[in-house]
């Protein structure tokens, strides 16, 4: 029963290519039964085994049909194998069934939770992609054991949604699109018709936000100080995509999207610019993330328990809160005791603070098999392309001034710096298993040092910047 497809529910949408497998032994003929038909597999690979009679995986690639008719969910059932071996016939139902989702079918799903994850595979292995709340509803184009596949070709987490079905399709209409321009943040609202999803990419030079199932039924005018030159607007699939491209040496410093009772809002953050004078970041709020903390004690150095990973992250986040608090910012912590903090709590705490800068503080460890005299240095984590200048200046000031190691600039889906409403980095300042690395990290005075580096590179990071 484990060795065929599928083990769960199994929907799709028409079109789409579906590997259907069983495992026989080496010899046999095997069938899968999809509905009314019956198709022929094909071996493809041996999997040796002490028995005379070893098994073979068996194969069929099956293109989901399309059907006549009202669009609709159609149940093919749980997929029957048939097994021909040495004269004896063995038919094996699959657990689950699987079944086809009509294109343009009224099957939904809303979202149940304040916040929740999508996933561009239906596996929570490569991070998250993008954030879709509370209320947004999108159609549902497959679904793949405890996975639902949107009109955008992201899945998220059956329990996360509400999924039902309607007797008319869905047709939200953009009626009303309006473009204000703020001292801080400005705002893209739209006036929808009917509940719907949106997410939001930036690359650098456009912003692109895609609305699911959503027809425009008004142009967006821009005002003279709007942050972009251009505005299209184009269908991809049944969705509606707006590509604004940023002015000539126009950045943005971050942006979000709101669901309102009226449709959908976009915010988007202007640059922020540092001040002239003795106190250059008054004004902006900074959130420092020391991280693990409590019952997860991080990397472990010489000192085991005694000095953990945990307790450098907290002492260095102390030293650089002190120093930018002398430059006039305002410092969050995600902790400011030993305790325990999940990611989800990091995160949210960025999320609903929404500051001008997210940094999570950590220092690294090692595999066992290395030599861990021989591994030290510096590096720095982003996701998010808008975080990209921060974390090139962070990165090599701190290589620079500190004479530490490149460890490298790395581009990761870390949980903590997902966030795209403000510029999340996060750095790993040293590596605790190394003895030699150890006396520095937990040296007093080598995090001030580090702290201090830091918050520079901070003030430079918000002043050496094309503006308008």
């Amino acid at each position: 029963m484990a060795s065929v497809f599928p083990q769960a529910l199994e929907y799709r949408s028409p079109g789409e290519k579906i590997t259907f497998t069983s495992q026989a032994p080496k010899g046999s003929i095997v069938t899968v039964k999809i509905g009314d038909e019956v198709y022929n597999m094909q071996p493809t690979k041996i999997v040796p085994t002490e028995k005379v009679a070893y098994p073979d995986k068996y194969t069929f690639v099956y293109t989901v049909p399309n059907y006549d008719g009202v669009p609709r969910i159609i149940d093919l059932g749980a997929p029957e194998y048939t097994t021909y071996y040495n004269g004896v016939a063995k038919t094996t139902k699959a657990p689950a069934t699987f079944g086809i989702i009509m294109n343009n079918s009224p099957f939904y799903a809303e979202v149940i939770k304040d916040v929740i994850n999508t996933y561009q595979t239906p596996t929570t292995v490569n991070g998250a992609a993008y954030e879709l709340y509370g209320g947004m509803i999108d159609s549902i184009t497959a679904v793949a054991g405890s996975y639902i596949r949107l009109s955008s070709g992201l899945w998220v987490n059956k329990s996360d949604v509400k999924a039902y079905t309607t007797e008319m399709p869905l047709s939200p209409i953009i009626t009303k699109s309006e473009y204000i321009a703020g001292e801080k943040w400005d705002e893209l609202r739209f006036e929808i018709s009917s509940p719907t999803a949106a997410i939001a990419d930036y690359n650098g030079t456009n912003l692109k936000l895609n609305i699911s199932n959503a027809s425009p039924d008004a142009m967006l005018v821009q005002p003279d100080n709007s942050l972009f030159a251009s505005a299209a607007i184009t269908r991809t699939g049944s969705n509606a995509e707006y590509t604004f491209t940023l002015k000539e040496n126009q950045t943005i410093e971050g942006y979000y999207i709101e669901k309102t009772d009226q449709g959908l809002v976009l915010r988007i953050k202007r640059a922020v610019i540092a001040q002239s004078g003795e106190f250059p970041l008054v004004g902006m709020t900074i959130m420092l993330d020391p991280g693990h903390g409590g019952s997860d004690p991080g990397a472990v150095g010489p000192l085991g328990a005694k000095y953990p990973e945990k307790a450098i992250n907290l002492d260095t986040a102390f030293k650089l809160k002190s120093e930018l608090e002398e430059l006039g910012a305002t410092v969050l912590m995600t902790r400011t005791v030993d305790k325990d903090v999940t990611l989800d709590e990091r995160l949210t705490a960025s999320r609903n603070a929404r500051p001008d800068m997210f940094i999570s503080i950590h220092a690294n460890s090692m595999g066992d098999n290395v030599d861990i005299s021989k591994v030290d240095g510096f590096s720095v984590f982003y996701k998010e392309k808008l975080a990209e200048p921060l974390a090139n200046r962070i990165f090599n000031d701190t290589i620079g001034s500190l004479s530490r190691n490149n460890k490298g600039l790395h581009v990761r889906n870390l949980y903590v710096t997902r966030g795209t409403w403000t510029p999340s980095i996060l750095f790993e300042s040293g590596f605790v298993p190394n003895p030699n690395e150890f006396e520095w990290l937990i040296d007093g005075n080598e995090q001030a040092k580090l702290a201090k580096s830091v918050a520079e590179s901070v003030v430079k990071y918000f002043t050496l910047k094309p503006i308008e």
